[in-house]
Protein backbone atom coordinates (compact mmCIF):
# COMPACT_ATOMS: atom_id res chain seq x y z
CA UNK A 1 0.00 0.00 0.00
CA UNK A 2 2.81 2.35 0.93
CA UNK A 3 4.56 1.41 -2.34
CA UNK A 4 1.47 2.35 -4.35
CA UNK A 5 1.27 5.74 -2.67
CA UNK A 6 4.94 6.36 -3.42
CA UNK A 7 4.54 5.62 -7.14
CA UNK A 8 1.45 7.85 -7.37
CA UNK A 9 3.26 10.71 -5.67
CA UNK A 10 6.18 10.46 -8.03
CA UNK A 11 3.81 10.52 -11.01
CA UNK A 12 2.11 13.66 -9.74
CA UNK A 13 5.46 15.38 -9.22
CA UNK A 14 6.67 14.50 -12.77
CA UNK A 15 3.43 15.80 -14.26
CA UNK A 16 3.71 19.11 -12.37
CA UNK A 17 7.29 19.54 -13.60
CA UNK A 18 6.25 18.86 -17.20
CA UNK A 19 3.45 21.44 -17.05
CA UNK A 20 5.83 23.97 -15.54
CA UNK A 21 8.34 23.46 -18.41
CA UNK A 22 5.61 24.02 -20.99
CA UNK A 23 4.50 27.23 -19.33
CA UNK A 24 8.09 28.39 -18.95
CA UNK A 25 8.83 27.88 -22.75
CA UNK A 26 5.56 29.71 -23.64
CA UNK A 27 4.27 26.75 -25.60
CA UNK A 28 0.62 26.92 -26.49
CA UNK A 29 -0.88 23.53 -25.76
CA UNK A 30 -4.01 24.54 -27.58
CA UNK A 31 -2.04 25.17 -30.76
CA UNK A 32 -0.52 21.71 -30.41
CA UNK A 33 -3.98 20.28 -30.18
CA UNK A 34 -5.01 22.31 -33.26
CA UNK A 35 -1.96 21.08 -35.20
CA UNK A 36 -2.92 17.55 -34.44
CA UNK A 37 -6.42 18.31 -35.68
CA UNK A 38 -5.04 20.01 -38.84
CA UNK A 39 -2.99 16.96 -39.66
CA UNK A 40 -6.15 14.93 -39.70
CA UNK A 41 -7.91 17.55 -41.82
CA UNK A 42 -4.95 17.68 -44.27
CA UNK A 43 -5.06 13.95 -44.61
CA UNK A 44 -8.76 14.17 -45.35
CA UNK A 45 -8.21 16.98 -47.90
CA UNK A 46 -5.38 15.06 -49.53
CA UNK A 47 -7.59 12.07 -49.86
CA UNK A 48 -10.28 14.26 -51.44
CA UNK A 49 -7.74 15.75 -53.91
CA UNK A 50 -6.55 12.30 -54.90
CA UNK A 51 -10.11 11.18 -55.46
CA UNK A 52 -10.79 14.34 -57.51
CA UNK A 53 -7.66 13.76 -59.63
CA UNK A 54 -8.64 10.20 -60.27
CA UNK A 55 -12.03 11.43 -61.44
CA UNK A 56 -10.39 13.99 -63.79
CA UNK A 57 -7.92 11.41 -65.15
CA UNK A 58 -10.75 8.99 -65.78
CA UNK A 59 -12.66 11.68 -67.66
CA UNK A 60 -9.56 12.64 -69.66
CA UNK A 61 -8.92 9.02 -70.50
CA UNK A 62 -12.45 8.72 -71.77
CA UNK A 63 -11.96 11.87 -73.89
CA UNK A 64 -8.62 10.60 -75.19
CA UNK A 65 -10.14 7.28 -76.17
CA UNK A 66 -12.95 9.06 -77.98
CA UNK A 67 -10.49 11.46 -79.65
CA UNK A 68 -8.19 8.59 -80.69
CA UNK A 69 -11.16 6.73 -82.15
CA UNK A 70 -12.04 9.82 -84.18
CA UNK A 71 -8.42 10.20 -85.35
CA UNK A 72 -8.26 6.56 -86.37
CA UNK A 73 -11.57 6.88 -88.20
CA UNK A 74 -10.36 10.02 -90.00
CA UNK A 75 -7.06 8.32 -90.80
CA UNK A 76 -8.86 5.32 -92.29
CA UNK A 77 -11.09 7.61 -94.35
CA UNK A 78 -8.02 9.43 -95.67
CA UNK A 79 -6.31 6.18 -96.49
CA UNK A 80 -9.37 5.04 -98.43
CA UNK A 81 -9.61 8.37 -100.25
CA UNK A 82 -5.90 8.27 -101.18
CA UNK A 83 -3.10 9.56 -98.98
CA UNK A 84 -2.47 10.72 -95.44
CA UNK A 85 -2.57 14.24 -94.10
CA UNK A 86 0.63 16.11 -93.38
CA UNK A 87 -0.02 15.93 -89.60
CA UNK A 88 -0.77 12.20 -89.53
CA UNK A 89 1.74 9.80 -87.93
CA UNK A 90 4.23 9.06 -90.69
CA UNK A 91 5.78 5.78 -89.63
CA UNK A 92 6.28 3.58 -86.63
CA UNK A 93 8.57 0.63 -86.21
CA UNK A 94 5.73 -1.84 -85.83
CA UNK A 95 3.67 -0.92 -88.91
CA UNK A 96 6.37 0.64 -91.09
CA UNK A 97 4.90 2.16 -94.27
CA UNK A 98 1.74 0.06 -94.10
CA UNK A 99 -0.63 3.03 -94.32
CA UNK A 100 1.24 4.55 -97.27
CA UNK A 101 1.15 1.27 -99.17
CA UNK A 102 -2.55 0.69 -98.49
CA UNK A 103 -3.38 4.20 -99.59
CA UNK A 104 -1.52 3.88 -102.92
CA UNK A 105 -2.34 0.27 -103.79
CA UNK A 106 -5.47 0.99 -105.85
CA UNK A 107 -3.71 3.79 -107.75
CA UNK A 108 -0.79 1.75 -109.10
CA UNK A 109 -1.05 -0.41 -112.23
CA UNK A 110 1.16 -2.83 -114.08
CA UNK A 111 1.70 -2.04 -117.77
CA UNK A 112 2.23 -4.83 -120.32
CA UNK A 113 3.02 -3.91 -123.92
CA UNK A 114 3.03 -6.11 -126.99
CA UNK A 115 5.51 -5.33 -129.73
CA UNK A 116 5.74 -6.91 -133.16
CA UNK A 117 9.28 -7.72 -134.26
CA UNK A 118 9.82 -8.59 -137.90
CA UNK A 119 12.85 -10.69 -138.83
CA UNK A 120 14.63 -10.14 -142.13
CA UNK A 121 15.22 -12.54 -145.02
CA UNK A 122 18.20 -14.82 -144.98
CA UNK A 123 19.39 -18.35 -145.72
CA UNK A 124 18.68 -21.09 -143.27
CA UNK A 125 21.50 -21.73 -140.82
CA UNK A 126 23.80 -19.00 -142.18
CA UNK A 127 24.67 -15.55 -140.85
CA UNK A 128 22.99 -12.57 -142.46
CA UNK A 129 26.15 -11.48 -144.29
CA UNK A 130 25.68 -14.55 -146.52
CA UNK A 131 22.03 -13.68 -147.05
CA UNK A 132 19.98 -11.88 -149.62
CA UNK A 133 21.70 -8.83 -151.11
CA UNK A 134 25.18 -9.68 -149.83
CA UNK A 135 28.24 -10.04 -152.11
CA UNK A 136 28.11 -13.80 -151.52
CA UNK A 137 24.44 -14.14 -152.39
CA UNK A 138 24.86 -15.15 -156.02
CA UNK A 139 27.73 -17.57 -155.26
CA UNK A 140 25.76 -19.51 -152.66
CA UNK A 141 22.65 -19.37 -154.82
CA UNK A 142 24.43 -20.90 -157.83
CA UNK A 143 26.53 -23.53 -156.11
CA UNK A 144 24.75 -24.59 -152.92
CA UNK A 145 21.06 -23.80 -153.41
CA UNK A 146 20.47 -23.18 -149.67
CA UNK A 147 16.82 -22.83 -148.65
CA UNK A 148 15.74 -19.28 -147.95
CA UNK A 149 14.52 -18.23 -144.54
CA UNK A 150 11.24 -16.45 -144.97
CA UNK A 151 10.61 -13.23 -143.10
CA UNK A 152 8.21 -13.62 -140.23
CA UNK A 153 6.78 -11.60 -137.39
CA UNK A 154 6.91 -12.50 -133.75
CA UNK A 155 5.41 -10.99 -130.64
CA UNK A 156 7.53 -9.59 -127.83
CA UNK A 157 6.15 -8.64 -124.44
CA UNK A 158 7.63 -5.80 -122.38
CA UNK A 159 6.65 -4.89 -118.83
CA UNK A 160 6.48 -1.57 -117.04
CA UNK A 161 4.57 0.31 -114.37
CA UNK A 162 2.19 3.25 -114.11
CA UNK A 163 -0.15 5.11 -111.75
CA UNK A 164 -3.60 6.65 -112.06
CA UNK A 165 -3.76 10.45 -111.90
CA UNK A 166 -7.31 11.17 -113.04
CA UNK A 167 -10.58 9.18 -113.07
CA UNK A 168 -13.57 10.60 -114.96
CA UNK A 169 -16.99 9.05 -115.49
CA UNK A 170 -16.03 7.26 -118.68
CA UNK A 171 -12.24 7.40 -118.77
CA UNK A 172 -9.19 7.08 -116.54
CA UNK A 173 -5.72 8.48 -117.24
CA UNK A 174 -2.52 6.67 -116.30
CA UNK A 175 1.04 8.01 -116.22
CA UNK A 176 4.00 5.91 -117.32
CA UNK A 177 7.34 6.36 -119.12
CA UNK A 178 7.35 7.08 -122.83
CA UNK A 179 10.05 4.49 -123.44
CA UNK A 180 7.74 1.82 -121.99
CA UNK A 181 5.03 2.31 -124.64
CA UNK A 182 6.61 4.11 -127.62
CA UNK A 183 6.86 0.97 -129.81
CA UNK A 184 3.83 -0.86 -128.44
CA UNK A 185 1.18 -2.32 -130.76
CA UNK A 186 -1.08 -3.30 -127.87
CA UNK A 187 -1.15 -2.18 -124.24
CA UNK A 188 -2.81 -3.86 -121.25
CA UNK A 189 -2.93 -2.46 -117.73
CA UNK A 190 -3.41 -4.73 -114.74
CA UNK A 191 -5.07 -3.25 -111.65
CA UNK A 192 -4.29 -4.24 -108.08
CA UNK A 193 -7.38 -6.53 -108.01
CA UNK A 194 -6.08 -8.34 -111.15
CA UNK A 195 -8.57 -6.64 -113.47
CA UNK A 196 -7.17 -6.40 -117.02
CA UNK A 197 -8.04 -3.37 -119.13
CA UNK A 198 -7.06 -2.41 -122.66
CA UNK A 199 -5.27 0.94 -122.83
CA UNK A 200 -4.18 3.28 -125.59
CA UNK A 201 -1.52 5.97 -125.79
CA UNK A 202 -3.31 9.26 -125.24
CA UNK A 203 -0.36 11.69 -125.40
CA UNK A 204 3.43 11.62 -125.03
CA UNK A 205 6.31 13.96 -124.27
CA UNK A 206 9.69 12.43 -125.23
CA UNK A 207 11.60 15.36 -123.67
CA UNK A 208 10.54 14.28 -120.19
CA UNK A 209 10.02 10.61 -121.12
CA UNK A 210 6.41 10.81 -119.94
CA UNK A 211 3.40 9.15 -121.60
CA UNK A 212 -0.31 9.27 -120.75
CA UNK A 213 -2.43 6.16 -121.23
CA UNK A 214 -6.22 6.27 -121.34
CA UNK A 215 -8.59 3.48 -120.25
CA UNK A 216 -12.25 3.25 -121.25
CA UNK A 217 -14.44 2.73 -118.16
CA UNK A 218 -17.72 2.12 -119.99
CA UNK A 219 -19.34 -1.12 -118.86
CA UNK A 220 -16.74 -1.63 -116.16
CA UNK A 221 -17.93 -3.38 -113.00
CA UNK A 222 -18.57 -0.87 -110.22
CA UNK A 223 -16.64 -3.07 -107.79
CA UNK A 224 -13.39 -2.40 -109.64
CA UNK A 225 -11.21 -0.20 -107.45
CA UNK A 226 -9.55 2.70 -109.27
CA UNK A 227 -8.56 5.97 -107.66
CA UNK A 228 -6.30 8.86 -108.55
CA UNK A 229 -3.20 9.37 -106.45
CA UNK A 230 -2.18 12.79 -105.18
CA UNK A 231 0.89 14.72 -106.31
CA UNK A 232 3.52 15.76 -103.78
CA UNK A 233 6.21 18.46 -103.84
CA UNK A 234 9.60 17.13 -104.92
CA UNK A 235 11.22 20.49 -104.12
CA UNK A 236 10.48 19.91 -100.42
CA UNK A 237 12.51 16.68 -100.40
CA UNK A 238 15.89 16.67 -98.71
CA UNK A 239 18.77 14.23 -98.86
CA UNK A 240 18.11 11.47 -96.31
CA UNK A 241 14.30 11.62 -96.51
CA UNK A 242 12.47 8.28 -96.77
CA UNK A 243 10.87 7.46 -100.14
CA UNK A 244 8.80 4.45 -101.26
CA UNK A 245 8.89 3.00 -104.78
CA UNK A 246 5.95 1.05 -106.22
CA UNK A 247 6.17 -0.88 -109.49
CA UNK A 248 6.10 -4.12 -111.42
CA UNK A 249 9.67 -5.50 -111.29
CA UNK A 250 10.14 -8.65 -113.40
CA UNK A 251 6.35 -8.95 -113.71
CA UNK A 252 5.84 -9.70 -110.03
CA UNK A 253 2.94 -7.28 -109.68
CA UNK A 254 2.64 -4.37 -107.28
CA UNK A 255 5.88 -4.39 -105.32
CA UNK A 256 6.85 -1.92 -102.60
CA UNK A 257 10.42 -1.00 -101.73
CA UNK A 258 11.80 1.87 -99.70
CA UNK A 259 15.01 3.84 -99.41
CA UNK A 260 16.21 7.37 -98.92
CA UNK A 261 16.81 10.34 -101.17
CA UNK A 262 20.49 9.96 -102.01
CA UNK A 263 20.86 13.21 -103.96
CA UNK A 264 18.91 15.81 -105.92
CA UNK A 265 19.71 17.62 -109.14
CA UNK A 266 21.44 14.71 -110.87
CA UNK A 267 22.19 15.41 -114.54
CA UNK A 268 22.31 12.12 -116.45
CA UNK A 269 23.59 13.82 -119.61
CA UNK A 270 26.96 13.90 -117.83
CA UNK A 271 28.00 17.25 -119.28
CA UNK A 272 26.94 16.56 -122.85
CA UNK A 273 24.46 18.74 -124.67
CA UNK A 274 21.02 17.18 -124.71
CA UNK A 275 17.48 17.84 -125.90
CA UNK A 276 16.19 16.26 -122.68
CA UNK A 277 14.35 18.68 -120.45
CA UNK A 278 15.31 16.92 -117.21
CA UNK A 279 18.65 17.87 -115.72
CA UNK A 280 17.77 17.37 -112.06
CA UNK A 281 16.76 13.76 -111.45
CA UNK A 282 16.07 12.53 -107.93
CA UNK A 283 18.62 9.86 -107.01
CA UNK A 284 17.32 7.38 -104.43
CA UNK A 285 18.18 4.00 -102.92
CA UNK A 286 14.73 2.34 -103.09
CA UNK A 287 15.25 -0.86 -105.08
CA UNK A 288 13.90 -0.64 -108.62
CA UNK A 289 14.59 -3.09 -111.43
CA UNK A 290 13.42 -4.00 -114.92
CA UNK A 291 9.66 -3.36 -114.97
CA UNK A 292 9.73 -0.49 -112.46
CA UNK A 293 9.93 2.14 -115.21
CA UNK A 294 6.95 4.46 -115.03
CA UNK A 295 6.11 3.56 -111.43
CA UNK A 296 5.67 6.21 -108.78
CA UNK A 297 8.06 7.33 -106.07
CA UNK A 298 6.17 8.36 -102.92
CA UNK A 299 7.02 10.44 -99.90
CA UNK A 300 5.99 9.30 -96.41
CA UNK A 301 2.63 11.03 -96.79
CA UNK A 302 1.85 8.71 -99.72
CA UNK A 303 2.09 11.45 -102.36
CA UNK A 304 3.91 11.17 -105.70
CA UNK A 305 7.21 13.05 -105.69
CA UNK A 306 8.74 11.31 -108.68
CA UNK A 307 8.37 8.89 -111.59
CA UNK A 308 10.94 6.09 -111.56
CA UNK A 309 12.85 6.28 -114.81
CA UNK A 310 16.28 4.64 -114.78
CA UNK A 311 18.90 2.79 -112.76
CA UNK A 312 22.67 2.89 -112.81
CA UNK A 313 23.97 -0.67 -112.85
CA UNK A 314 26.99 -2.75 -113.77
CA UNK A 315 25.22 -6.11 -113.92
CA UNK A 316 21.71 -5.31 -115.10
CA UNK A 317 20.28 -5.47 -111.57
CA UNK A 318 19.72 -2.95 -108.83
CA UNK A 319 22.76 -1.69 -106.96
CA UNK A 320 20.96 1.00 -104.98
CA UNK A 321 21.27 3.82 -107.51
CA UNK A 322 17.88 4.70 -108.99
CA UNK A 323 16.65 7.88 -110.68
CA UNK A 324 13.21 9.46 -110.76
CA UNK A 325 11.70 12.35 -112.71
CA UNK A 326 10.81 14.99 -110.08
CA UNK A 327 7.13 15.86 -109.61
CA UNK A 328 7.99 19.55 -110.00
CA UNK A 329 8.44 18.81 -113.72
CA UNK A 330 6.10 15.83 -114.13
CA UNK A 331 2.98 17.36 -112.56
CA UNK A 332 2.72 20.29 -114.97
CA UNK A 333 3.67 18.10 -117.95
CA UNK A 334 0.97 15.55 -117.13
CA UNK A 335 -1.68 18.25 -116.67
CA UNK A 336 -0.89 19.78 -120.08
CA UNK A 337 -0.85 16.41 -121.84
CA UNK A 338 -4.23 15.41 -120.42
CA UNK A 339 -5.85 18.76 -121.21
CA UNK A 340 -4.25 19.64 -124.57
CA UNK A 341 -2.50 16.43 -125.72
CA UNK A 342 0.66 18.54 -126.02
CA UNK A 343 2.94 20.65 -123.86
CA UNK A 344 3.44 24.41 -123.88
CA UNK A 345 7.08 25.11 -123.19
CA UNK A 346 9.37 27.99 -123.86
CA UNK A 347 12.11 27.73 -126.46
CA UNK A 348 15.40 29.59 -126.48
CA UNK A 349 16.87 28.20 -129.69
CA UNK A 350 20.24 27.23 -128.24
CA UNK A 351 21.98 24.07 -127.09
CA UNK A 352 23.39 24.39 -123.60
CA UNK A 353 26.16 22.69 -121.66
CA UNK A 354 26.42 23.11 -117.89
CA UNK A 355 29.46 25.08 -116.76
CA UNK A 356 31.29 23.32 -113.95
CA UNK A 357 33.38 24.96 -111.25
CA UNK A 358 36.59 24.08 -113.05
CA UNK A 359 35.38 25.62 -116.31
CA UNK A 360 34.10 28.69 -114.47
CA UNK A 361 37.49 29.20 -112.84
CA UNK A 362 39.22 28.98 -116.22
CA UNK A 363 37.25 31.97 -117.59
CA UNK A 364 37.37 34.10 -114.46
CA UNK A 365 33.83 33.45 -113.20
CA UNK A 366 34.96 32.27 -109.77
CA UNK A 367 38.04 32.04 -107.62
CA UNK A 368 39.67 28.88 -106.33
CA UNK A 369 37.53 25.82 -106.94
CA UNK A 370 36.14 24.42 -103.68
CA UNK A 371 33.13 22.41 -104.80
CA UNK A 372 33.49 20.71 -108.18
CA UNK A 373 29.81 19.64 -108.17
CA UNK A 374 28.56 23.23 -108.44
CA UNK A 375 27.17 24.71 -111.63
CA UNK A 376 28.05 28.26 -112.70
CA UNK A 377 25.78 28.86 -115.67
CA UNK A 378 25.09 27.38 -119.10
CA UNK A 379 27.60 27.43 -121.97
CA UNK A 380 25.95 28.13 -125.34
CA UNK A 381 27.29 25.37 -127.58
CA UNK A 382 25.06 26.02 -130.57
CA UNK A 383 22.56 28.66 -131.70
CA UNK A 384 19.65 27.85 -134.03
CA UNK A 385 19.56 30.20 -137.05
CA UNK A 386 16.75 32.76 -136.72
CA UNK A 387 15.84 31.36 -133.31
CA UNK A 388 15.00 33.50 -130.25
CA UNK A 389 18.59 33.37 -128.94
CA UNK A 390 20.16 34.50 -132.21
CA UNK A 391 17.58 37.28 -132.66
CA UNK A 392 18.42 38.54 -129.16
CA UNK A 393 22.15 38.61 -129.93
CA UNK A 394 23.20 35.50 -127.97
CA UNK A 395 26.21 33.84 -129.59
CA UNK A 396 27.80 30.43 -129.46
CA UNK A 397 30.51 30.60 -126.80
CA UNK A 398 28.52 32.82 -124.43
CA UNK A 399 27.83 31.66 -120.87
CA UNK A 400 24.32 32.34 -119.58
CA UNK A 401 24.51 33.36 -115.91
CA UNK A 402 20.91 34.39 -115.22
CA UNK A 403 17.63 33.81 -117.01
CA UNK A 404 14.52 35.79 -116.11
CA UNK A 405 15.99 36.71 -112.72
CA UNK A 406 16.96 33.11 -111.87
CA UNK A 407 20.62 32.30 -111.35
CA UNK A 408 21.61 29.22 -113.33
CA UNK A 409 23.06 26.69 -110.89
CA UNK A 410 22.81 23.06 -109.84
CA UNK A 411 19.45 23.93 -108.25
CA UNK A 412 18.06 25.75 -111.30
CA UNK A 413 18.96 24.41 -114.75
CA UNK A 414 18.61 26.63 -117.79
CA UNK A 415 16.47 24.01 -119.56
CA UNK A 416 13.92 24.08 -116.75
CA UNK A 417 13.95 27.88 -116.50
CA UNK A 418 13.37 28.32 -120.24
CA UNK A 419 10.67 25.66 -120.48
CA UNK A 420 8.69 27.23 -117.65
CA UNK A 421 8.83 30.73 -119.17
CA UNK A 422 5.66 32.04 -120.81
CA UNK A 423 5.66 31.71 -124.60
CA UNK A 424 5.89 35.13 -126.26
CA UNK A 425 7.13 36.91 -123.13
CA UNK A 426 10.32 39.00 -123.03
CA UNK A 427 12.86 38.06 -120.38
CA UNK A 428 16.23 39.43 -119.34
CA UNK A 429 19.26 37.22 -119.82
CA UNK A 430 22.68 37.92 -118.26
CA UNK A 431 25.66 36.63 -120.23
CA UNK A 432 29.37 36.16 -119.57
CA UNK A 433 31.01 36.99 -122.90
CA UNK A 434 34.56 37.24 -124.12
CA UNK A 435 35.41 40.58 -125.66
CA UNK A 436 38.55 41.90 -127.26
CA UNK A 437 40.48 38.66 -127.40
CA UNK A 438 40.93 37.60 -123.77
CA UNK A 439 38.71 39.88 -121.70
CA UNK A 440 35.43 38.48 -120.33
CA UNK A 441 32.63 40.76 -119.13
CA UNK A 442 28.93 40.68 -118.25
CA UNK A 443 26.35 41.50 -120.92
CA UNK A 444 22.56 41.74 -120.65
CA UNK A 445 20.14 41.01 -123.51
CA UNK A 446 16.35 40.75 -123.90
CA UNK A 447 14.96 37.50 -125.35
CA UNK A 448 11.45 36.84 -126.67
CA UNK A 449 10.53 33.25 -125.71
CA UNK A 450 9.53 30.95 -128.57
CA UNK A 451 7.22 27.91 -128.69
CA UNK A 452 9.13 24.63 -128.49
CA UNK A 453 6.36 22.50 -130.02
CA UNK A 454 5.98 24.80 -133.04
CA UNK A 455 9.75 24.87 -133.55
CA UNK A 456 9.79 21.08 -133.44
CA UNK A 457 7.03 20.77 -136.07
CA UNK A 458 8.61 23.37 -138.33
CA UNK A 459 11.94 21.52 -138.29
CA UNK A 460 13.87 24.24 -136.49
CA UNK A 461 14.84 21.66 -133.87
CA UNK A 462 16.54 18.42 -134.85
CA UNK A 463 19.70 16.40 -134.43
CA UNK A 464 22.26 16.73 -137.18
CA UNK A 465 24.18 13.55 -137.96
CA UNK A 466 27.80 13.83 -138.92
CA UNK A 467 30.12 11.20 -140.32
CA UNK A 468 33.29 10.07 -138.64
CA UNK A 469 35.76 12.85 -139.43
CA UNK A 470 38.75 10.55 -139.75
CA UNK A 471 40.57 11.73 -142.85
CA UNK A 472 41.13 9.45 -145.80
CA UNK A 473 43.91 11.59 -147.11
CA UNK A 474 47.38 12.22 -145.75
CA UNK A 475 47.56 15.01 -143.19
CA UNK A 476 50.35 16.67 -141.32
CA UNK A 477 49.77 15.55 -137.72
CA UNK A 478 51.28 17.07 -134.59
CA UNK A 479 51.41 15.45 -131.14
CA UNK A 480 50.47 17.60 -128.15
CA UNK A 481 51.62 15.32 -125.37
CA UNK A 482 50.48 17.39 -122.40
CA UNK A 483 46.91 17.05 -123.72
CA UNK A 484 47.33 13.45 -124.84
CA UNK A 485 46.09 14.19 -128.37
CA UNK A 486 47.29 14.31 -131.95
CA UNK A 487 45.91 17.16 -134.08
CA UNK A 488 45.97 18.22 -137.70
CA UNK A 489 44.52 20.84 -139.99
CA UNK A 490 40.96 20.03 -140.99
CA UNK A 491 40.88 18.05 -144.27
CA UNK A 492 39.19 19.67 -147.23
CA UNK A 493 36.69 16.81 -147.52
CA UNK A 494 35.39 17.46 -144.03
CA UNK A 495 35.26 21.25 -143.89
CA UNK A 496 31.53 21.28 -144.65
CA UNK A 497 30.85 19.29 -141.50
CA UNK A 498 32.38 21.95 -139.25
CA UNK A 499 31.75 25.66 -138.68
CA UNK A 500 34.01 28.04 -140.59
CA UNK A 501 35.97 28.93 -137.44
CA UNK A 502 37.20 25.34 -136.98
CA UNK A 503 40.69 24.97 -138.50
CA UNK A 504 42.18 22.20 -136.35
CA UNK A 505 40.74 18.82 -135.37
CA UNK A 506 41.74 15.93 -133.09
CA UNK A 507 42.82 12.87 -135.08
CA UNK A 508 44.04 10.58 -132.28
CA UNK A 509 43.77 10.32 -128.49
CA UNK A 510 46.43 8.70 -126.30
CA UNK A 511 44.68 7.56 -123.13
CA UNK A 512 47.97 7.02 -121.27
CA UNK A 513 48.97 10.65 -121.85
CA UNK A 514 45.50 12.00 -121.18
CA UNK A 515 45.50 15.05 -118.95
CA UNK A 516 42.32 14.11 -117.07
CA UNK A 517 42.11 11.62 -114.20
CA UNK A 518 38.78 10.35 -115.59
CA UNK A 519 40.09 9.87 -119.13
CA UNK A 520 40.72 12.05 -122.11
CA UNK A 521 38.87 15.36 -122.23
CA UNK A 522 38.92 15.14 -126.03
CA UNK A 523 37.58 12.70 -128.62
CA UNK A 524 38.75 11.98 -132.16
CA UNK A 525 36.91 14.37 -134.46
CA UNK A 526 36.72 17.25 -132.00
CA UNK A 527 37.32 20.59 -133.71
CA UNK A 528 39.24 23.34 -131.87
CA UNK A 529 37.84 26.88 -131.85
CA UNK A 530 39.60 28.44 -128.85
CA UNK A 531 42.34 27.51 -126.41
CA UNK A 532 43.18 29.50 -123.27
CA UNK A 533 40.75 32.22 -124.46
CA UNK A 534 42.54 32.60 -127.80
CA UNK A 535 41.07 31.80 -131.20
CA UNK A 536 42.72 28.87 -133.01
CA UNK A 537 43.67 29.50 -136.63
CA UNK A 538 46.27 26.76 -137.26
CA UNK A 539 47.99 23.73 -135.79
CA UNK A 540 51.18 25.67 -135.13
CA UNK A 541 49.27 28.39 -133.30
CA UNK A 542 47.56 25.82 -131.07
CA UNK A 543 50.93 24.28 -130.27
CA UNK A 544 52.42 27.73 -129.47
CA UNK A 545 49.55 28.48 -127.07
CA UNK A 546 50.05 25.18 -125.25
CA UNK A 547 53.83 25.67 -125.15
CA UNK A 548 53.40 29.12 -123.58
CA UNK A 549 51.18 27.61 -120.87
CA UNK A 550 53.81 24.90 -120.24
CA UNK A 551 56.51 27.54 -119.73
CA UNK A 552 54.34 29.52 -117.31
CA UNK A 553 54.81 27.91 -113.88
CA UNK A 554 51.78 29.74 -112.49
CA UNK A 555 49.53 27.97 -114.99
CA UNK A 556 50.56 24.44 -114.09
CA UNK A 557 47.69 23.82 -111.67
CA UNK A 558 45.21 26.14 -113.33
CA UNK A 559 42.51 24.66 -115.60
CA UNK A 560 42.87 25.83 -119.20
CA UNK A 561 39.62 26.59 -121.09
CA UNK A 562 38.97 25.14 -124.55
CA UNK A 563 36.03 25.66 -126.88
CA UNK A 564 35.52 22.77 -129.28
CA UNK A 565 32.92 21.44 -131.69
CA UNK A 566 31.74 17.88 -131.07
CA UNK A 567 29.11 16.21 -133.25
CA UNK A 568 27.91 19.54 -134.56
CA UNK A 569 27.62 21.32 -131.20
CA UNK A 570 30.00 23.62 -129.39
CA UNK A 571 31.27 22.54 -126.00
CA UNK A 572 33.37 24.15 -123.33
CA UNK A 573 36.09 22.04 -121.73
CA UNK A 574 38.46 23.00 -118.92
CA UNK A 575 41.40 20.77 -118.13
CA UNK A 576 44.83 20.98 -116.53
CA UNK A 577 47.89 19.98 -118.52
CA UNK A 578 50.02 16.89 -117.97
CA UNK A 579 53.66 17.92 -117.52
CA UNK A 580 55.09 14.43 -116.97
CA UNK A 581 56.28 14.19 -120.58
CA UNK A 582 58.04 17.55 -120.31
CA UNK A 583 59.75 16.45 -117.09
CA UNK A 584 60.95 13.25 -118.80
CA UNK A 585 62.42 15.28 -121.67
CA UNK A 586 64.34 17.54 -119.28
CA UNK A 587 65.74 14.55 -117.37
CA UNK A 588 66.89 12.93 -120.61
CA UNK A 589 68.56 16.16 -121.74
CA UNK A 590 70.45 16.35 -118.42
CA UNK A 591 71.72 12.82 -118.89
Amino acid sequence: MNFFRLVLSLGIIVGIIAVWECVREDVNIASIIRKISNIDEAADNKQKVVEKKETIVAANNADNVERQDKQNQTKEEKIESGGLSEKSPLINFEKGFEDVCKGALNSVVNVATQQIIESGDGMMGLPDFFGNGSPFDEIFKDFFDFPKRKSHKRKAIALGSGFIVQVDKERAYIVTNNHVVEKAKKIIVLLSDKTELNAEVYATDPRTDIAILSVDLKGLDSDVKMKAIEWGDSDSLSEGNFVIAIGNPFGLGSTFTFGIVSAKGRNLTLGRTSASLIEDFIQHSAQINSGNSGGCLLNVQGKVVGINNAILTTNGGNVGVGFAIPSSIAKNTVAQLIKYKRTFRGWLGAEIQQVTAKQAESVGLTGKVLDTSRVFGGFVSKVVPNGPAEKAGIKAGDIILEFNGKQISEKCSLQTAVSSAEIGSSVKVKLWRQKGGEKWSEVEVLVTIGDYEKALKSGDIGDEQTDDPESKQKMKEVDINCLGVTVSAIPEAYKKQYPEDVKVIVTKVDEEKSSSFYGSAFNPGDGFIMANNKKITSVSQLKDIIDSVVKDKNSRNRPIPFVIVREGSRMMIATTLDFSSETEKKEKNKE
